[in-house]
């Protein structure tokens, strides 16, 4: 039987080094890995597809890339937003035959009246959580999707 496992994609360093010890010790058994930013996300996508996440948490303000030197240059796309780069990384996911099975939850500080509009325009099945120090709503949605 495959290890059941999340990924947290969030740019914020101190979120998902919150959230990941968070999960890990509340879910001892799951495999937690972090992705920090669109391109890293985009890089590892078919690594992913092969090996699917049980769950995807996605914080939908994210940054394109880490500044470096070396830092590729972002693709032209229909929506350059940063406000919406989390929901591209959702339609890569969404579009993906190996990933329909894949819980994908957002999480973010933006609240279900800031992205109603975004939400509708992406479709697909969407559980949105706003971010809060309370992670007992968090933690119940994976429980309820991973049962």
């Amino acid at each position: 039987m495959r290890m059941r496992n999340i990924l947290i994609i969030e740019d914020d360093h101190v979120q998902h080094t919150w959230l990941s010890d968070t999960l890990s010790l509340t879910f001892p058994d799951l495999e937690v890995e972090v992705i920090e930013t669109e391109s890293e996300f985009i890089e590892n996508f078919q690594r992913l597809e092969a090996n699917p996440p049980t769950i995807i948490i996605i914080d939908i303000m994210l940054r394109w890339t880490n500044p470096s030197p070396s830092m590729p240059v972002p693709p032209v796309r229909k929506t350059p937003s940063f406000y919406e780069a989390g929901l591209r990384c959702y339609d890569l996911i969404k579009n993906s035959p190996n990933m329909l099975n894949t819980s994908v939850i957002f999480y973010s500080v933006l609240g279900e009246e800031d992205l109603s509009s975004l939400f509708k325009s992406v479709g697909g099945n969407i559980i949105h959580l706003k971010k809060e120090t309370e992670t007992s709503p968090l933690l119940n949605q994976i429980k309820r999707l991973l049962n």
